[in-house]
């Protein structure tokens, strides 16, 4: 299956001026950038918007080169997401970057509208709805340095989606603990 990049629309969200991630994306792309509340909202929006059969969420911070982009069109198909992967021992993606059909979001819905956790929240009911999340490095793309979130999110997050599913409760347990303590020493969030 060829993916046209006539057939993609990446979806932005951002209340910045500056968007980096334009500067990566084909213009034969479509782009929707979209400042709302939160960035499930923003997510949202920007799909409905869209009229193409493939989407891409991206932050506004990235760098992404031709290659990568031509290997995440080579992975993808109508039964996976695409993305970069999450924090060992996590099974889900980051929306720093994610890539599916349209198909998915029909099949399982809007993303939920909170302030941290719904990227993981949508795929883990990808995950249980049969989707198949196919995760690169996440050093695949360049992620500009920026503060971090704090613990206090990270535990916000890990309540939030333990009441959710409370049958990911060691599971969320690990990947939160397991991503605090390295994210400490990790070169994305250093400024230089």
């Amino acid at each position: 299956m060829e993916i046209k990049l006539n057939d993609i629309t990446f979806v932005i969200p951002t209340a910045k001026e500056e968007v980096r991630t334009l500067a990566s994306i084909p213009q034969e792309c479509k782009v929707i950038v979209r400042d709302d509340y939160t960035q499930g909202k923003a997510r949202n929006e920007g799909v409905y918007q869209s009229k193409t059969e493939w989407i891409a969420f991206a932050d506004d911070d990235i760098k992404f080169n031709k290659v990568f982009l031509d290997f995440v069109l080579q992975l993808a198909d109508k039964k996976s997401v695409v993305g970069l992967q999450g924090y060992a021992p996590s099974p889900w993606l980051i929306s720093r970057f994610m890539f599916f059909h349209r198909s998915v979001f029909e099949t399982i819905g809007p993303l939920k509208e909170v302030r941290h956790g719904e990227e993981t929240e949508w795929l883990i009911r990808a995950q249980k709805a049969g989707y198949k999340l196919k995760g690169l490095p996440r050093d695949s793309v360049y992620h500009y340095p920026h503060d971090k979130a704090s613990n206090k999110n990270e535990f916000k997050n890990l309540v939030w989606l333990i009441w959710l599913y409370p049958d990911l409760i060691t599971r969320a347990i690990k990947i939160v603990i397991n991503k605090m303590l390295k994210s400490s020493d990790d070169n994305e969030y250093k400024h230089q």
